[in-house]
C-alpha cells in the first residue's frame, strides 16, 4: 500500500499549466475529470465524485479564497502577516503543514519554483482568457530575469514602512466593491456549460432520430447560439434541412460555419458531400481535399472522395484515395468496404474478400450487417449461392433484423431465382417485424410513429409493390401501396407509383386522385408530382388541364421560400411545359419555356444529358412548328456537343439530316446518314458485348446507381422501366410538315 501511495504521488499532474492557482468559473468548466481530480488534489481538497461534484468543490474554494482576500483587505494586512499574527508567530512550525499554509504562500511557490509534476505542455492554441495569463506570467519572468522586479537591500530597511503605507492605501472596500466581485465571479461566460450542451445535444440526435424533426431543430438552434462554431450542429441542421429539400438553406448553414471555422474538416467534408450531390463534382473534389489537408487522420472524407471518384469512373484516383486513408486510419472499416468494393467490381475477387474481411474485422456492432451485405455480393459473383444466402443471413442477425438493405437483397435475391412465394414471404416478414417496431407507444389517431432519421425501408415497400405488379395480381400490388402509404403518410413518390398502378388498369378517375394527394404532401418541395400530374392529362389528350397543372406547379415552386427544388426537377417541368404549349400551337411560349429549361438544368457535366435532350427538341421545334432551318441546325449542333449519352447519336444525325435536305444542302446530307450508319454499326457491336451481362445499356448517372446494387437486382421484372429518360415520357407534337404529308396521304386516299 505504501508503494502504491507513493507512486500515485509521483505520477505527474494533469493540470494544464495555463490553470491559475484561483481560477474563474469559465476555466474550471475546461477541465477534463482527471484534470479537476489533480486540481482538487493539489489544493488540499477530496478529489472523489462526479464532474459536476468536483467542479463545483474548485468554484466553492475559489469563492472562499476570494473571501479570504477580501477580509485581508478589510483589515489592512498582507495575508502572510496577518497569518503570523493569529497563530502567536509559530510560523516555523506551521510552514511544514499544509493546512496552516496561506494562498499567499502557495502562490509565490508556485511562481518561483515550478513543481516537477505540471510537465503538460501548453495547448497550441489557447483561449482569449488564457493568452492573458501567459503573457501576464511571461511578463513576471521576464521582469524577474532582468532583476527588475527584484528589491534592493536599501528596501529591507523600509520594510515596516512599506507595511504602514499599504495599510494606508488599502482602503475598506464598500458594499457596491464586494456586490460587483460577487457578480463579476458568478459571471457565466457561455449560455450552457459543457455538460448541459452534451445532454442537449443528445435530446436534439434522439429527438431525430424518433421523427420529432421540429423539437430535434427547436434544440440545435438553441446550441448553436450558445456554441457557433460547433460542427456537429452545423452538419445535423445542415443534413435536416437537405431531407426537407431546402439544398440552398443547407449550403448557407454549412457557409457560414466555414466562414468562422476555415479550418474544420467535418464542415468542409460536410459542404463537399452537399456539392458532390447537389452542386459541381469539381467543388467538390476541392473540398474534399482541403478537408483532408485540415485533418488527414478524419477517414471519413478519404471514404467520400474515394466513393465519389469510383462513382465518375475515377477508378486510379478512388483506389489511390481509398489507400491513402487507410495508411493513415487503418482501422476504419468503410474505407475497407469501399476498397473491397472497388476490387470487386474489377473482378479481382480474392483481394476483395479480403478487404471485406478486414472491414468486419474493424466494424462495430452496427455496421457488421453492411460486411455480410457485401460478402454475399462477392460469393453471388464467385456463383456460391448457398454462402451467399448464409452472408444474408448472418447480416439480418445482427442488428435483430432491423438491416433493411440485407432484407431487401435477399428478398430480391429469391425473387430472380423465380422463387416468388419466398420473395414475398420474406417482404412480409421483414415489414411486419418493422411496423411492429413503429407502432410501439403511439396515438390511435397515428398508426405509426414518425420514420426514424436514415429510413431506408420505403425501399423494401417499393421493391415489394414492383414486384407484384409484374408478377402478381392488381389486387396484391393495390394491398402493398396501401400498406406503404400508412407507414410513410408523407412521402409522395408511394402516391405517384400508387397512380400509376391505378392508370395501367384504367381507373383514371383514381389515379386522378392519387395524383392530386401526391401534389398536397410535396407541397413546394419538388416538382415531380406535377410533372407527372401534367403527363398523364396529355396521354389522355388534355391538354388544357396539364397546362393549368404545370402552371400551379411553378407557382407552388415559387413562393416556396423555405425550399429550393433541385434544378433537374424544374428542367423537367419547364420541359413538360413547352411540349404542352407546342401542343396547343402556342409556339412564342414554347420557345420561351425551352429557354426556361435550359437555364434550370445543373451546371456541368451532370446537366448536359438533360440540355442535349432538350436541344434537340428545340432543334425539332424550330425545323417543323417554325421552318426556321438555320436555329434548327445551330441548335442540334449544341445537342451532339452536349449528349453523353452514345444511343442519342443516331436521333440526332438522322434530325440534321432532314434539316440540311430542307435547306438544300444534299452534302450535308449525306455525310449525317454515313456517321448515323457508323453509329449504328457501333451501337450493336455493344449492345452484343453487354448482353452476355444481361444489363441494359444506361446513362452515366444510371451507371453510378448501379453500384450500389446487388449484382441480381438487374435481373429482376421490371427495373429497366426505371432507367427510363424522363424526355421521352412525353410524345412530340407533329409539325407542319407533317401534317401537310398526313393531310396529302388523306387527299389521295379518297
Amino acid at each position: 500500500s505504501n508503494k502504491s501511495k507513493s507512486a500515485e504521488k509521483s505520477a505527474p499532474s494533469t493540470v494544464p499549466a495555463w490553470f491559475p492557482w484561483i481560477p474563474t468559473r469559465s476555466q474550471i468548466e475546461t477541465l477534463k475529470v482527471p484534470e479537476l481530480r489533480d486540481a482538487c488534489d493539489e489544493r488540499g481538497l477530496a478529489k472523489t465524485g462526479r464532474k459536476q461534484e468536483l467542479q463545483e468543490r474548485l468554484m466553492s474554494w475559489t469563492t472562499e479564497q476570494h473571501q479570504r482576500r477580501v477580509a485581508n483587505r478589510r483589515s489592512g494586512l498582507p495575508s502572510g502577516i496577518r497569518s503570523r499574527i493569529a497563530t502567536g508567530g509559530s510560523s516555523t512550525a506551521s510552514s511544514n503543514t499544509k493546512s496552516h499554509r496561506t494562498p499567499l504562500d502557495d502562490m509565490i511557490d508556485y511562481a518561483l519554483e515550478e513543481p516537477p509534476s505540471r510537465t503538460t505542455s501548453i495547448p497550441a492554441t489557447p483561449s482569449g482568457d488564457d493568452m492573458e495569463t501567459l503573457f501576464n506570467r511571461r511578463k513576471a519572468l521576464r521582469e524577474a530575469k532582468d532583476g527588475t522586479g527584484l528589491k534592493s537591500d536599501g528596501d529591507e530597511d523600509d520594510k515596516d514602512n512599506d507595511i504602514e503605507s499599504s495599510a494606508a492605501t488599502d482602503s475598506i472596500p464598500t458594499e457596491e466593491y464586494l456586490s460587483q466581485l460577487a457578480e463579476t465571479f458568478n459571471f457565466r461566460t457561455a449560455k450552457f456549460s459543457n455538460f448541459e450542451v452534451k445532454e442537449m445535444y443528445q435530446k436534439a440526435k434522439h429527438a431525430d432520430q424518433a421523427g420529432d424533426r421540429r423539437l430535434a431543430k427547436k434544440i440545435l438552434v438553441e446550441l448553436l447560439e450558445a456554441t457557433p462554431k460547433d460542427s456537429r450542429i452545423l452538419r445535423r441542421l445542415s443534413r435536416m434541412e437537405v431531407e426537407e429539400g431546402n439544398i440552398s438553406g443547407a449550403r448557407q448553414i454549412l457557409q457560414n460555419g466555414i466562414r468562422s471555422s476555415p479550418d474544420d474538416a467535418n464542415l468542409l467534408q460536410g459542404l463537399a458531400t452537399l456539392e458532390s450531390k447537389y452542386g459541381s463534382i469539381d467543388v467538390a473534389r476541392s473540398l474534399y481535399k482541403d478537408a483532408i489537408r485540415a485533418d488527414p487522420s478524419q477517414p471519413n472524407a478519404y471514404h467520400a472522395l474515394g466513393t465519389m471518384e469510383h462513382s465518375s469512373g475515377n477508378i486510379r484516383v478512388a483506389t489511390t484515395v481509398l489507400r491513402h486513408g487507410i495508411k493513415h486510419c487503418h482501422t476504419n472499416h468503410r474505407l475497407y468496404h469501399a476498397l473491397g468494393d472497388l476490387y470487386r467490381e474489377a473482378q479481382m475477387l480474392d483481394l476483395a474478400e479480403l478487404s471485406y474481411q478486414k472491414a468486419l474485422k474493424h466494424s462495430p456492432e452496427w455496421g457488421k450487417s453492411f460486411a455480410f451485405t457485401a460478402l454475399s455480393y462477392l460469393a453471388y459473383d464467385k456463383g456460391e449461392q448457398l454462402k451467399c444466402r448464409r452472408w444474408l443471413q448472418e447480416s439480418l442477425e445482427v442488428e435483430g433484423n432491423s438491416h433493411s438493405q440485407g432484407w431487401l437483397a435477399l428478398a430480391q435475391l429469391e425473387e430472380s431465382d423465380g422463387r416468388i412465394e419466398a420473395a414475398r414471404r420474406i417482404y412480409d416478414e421483414a415489414l411486419a417485424d418493422y411496423e411492429k417496431s413503429r407502432s410501439k407507444k403511439w396515438s390511435q389517431s397515428k398508426p405509426y410513429r414518425p420514420s426514424r432519421s436514415g429510413d431506408k425501408w420505403i425501399f423494401v415497400y417499393r421493391s415489394w409493390a414492383r414486384m407484384e405488379e409484374h408478377h402478381g395480381t392488381f389486387r396484391t400490388a393495390n394491398a402493398v401501396y396501401a400498406r406503404a402509404t400508412k407507414a410513410y403518410r408523407n412521402h409522395s413518390v408511394l402516391y405517384l407509383g400508387w397512380a400509376k398502378l391505378h392508370a395501367k388498369h384504367g381507373r383514371d378517375d383514381r389515379a386522378r386522385h392519387l395524383l392530386k394527394v401526391a401534389c398536397d404532401k410535396c407541397g413546394g418541395r419538388s416538382a415531380e408530382p406535377y410533372r407527372e400530374f401534367a403527363e398523364f392529362e396529355m396521354s389522355r389528350g388534355d391538354h388544357a388541364r396539364a397546362k393549368s397543372i404545370l402552371y400551379l406547379g411553378a407557382q407552388q415552386l415559387s413562393e416556396a421560400t423555405d425550399v429550393a427544388p433541385k434544378g433537374d426537377e424544374l428542367a423537367r417541368l419547364y420541359y413538360t411545359w413547352a411540349l404542352c404549349e407546342w401542343h396547343l400551337d402556342n409556339y412564342d411560349r414554347t420557345e420561351k419555356l425551352f429557354d426556361q429549361a435550359l437555364r434550370m438544368t445543373n451546371v456541368g457535366e451532370k446537366g448536359s444529358d438533360a440540355r442535349s435532350m432538350i436541344l434537340h427538341s428545340l432543334a425539332r421545334f424550330f425545323y417543323e412548328a417554325r421552318a426556321d432551318y438555320i436555329l434548327a441546325q445551330h441548335s442540334i449542333c449544341l445537342a451532339l456537343k452536349e449528349t453523353v449519352t452514345p444511343g442519342r447519336y443516331p436521333q440526332m444525325w438522322t434530325l440534321w439530316a432532314e434539316i440540311s435536305e430542307a435547306q438544300g444542302n444534299d452534302g450535308l446530307a449525306k455525310s449525317c446518314r454515313d456517321q448515323l450508319a457508323k453509329d449504328l454499326d457501333t451501337i450493336d457491336a455493344e449492345s452484343n458485348d453487354m448482353s452476355s451481362s444481361s444489363l441494359p445499356i444506361m446513362t452515366a448517372p444510371a451507371m453510378r446507381n448501379m453500384l450500389r446494387k446487388a449484382p441480381w437486382f438487374y435481373k429482376l421484372a421490371g427495373v429497366s422501366e426505371g432507367e427510363k429518360i424522363w424526355q421521352d415520357t412525353v410524345a412530340l407534337p407533329r409539325g407542319e410538315r407533317e401534317k401537310e404529308v398526313a393531310n396529302s396521304e388523306d387527299i389521295e386516299v379518297h
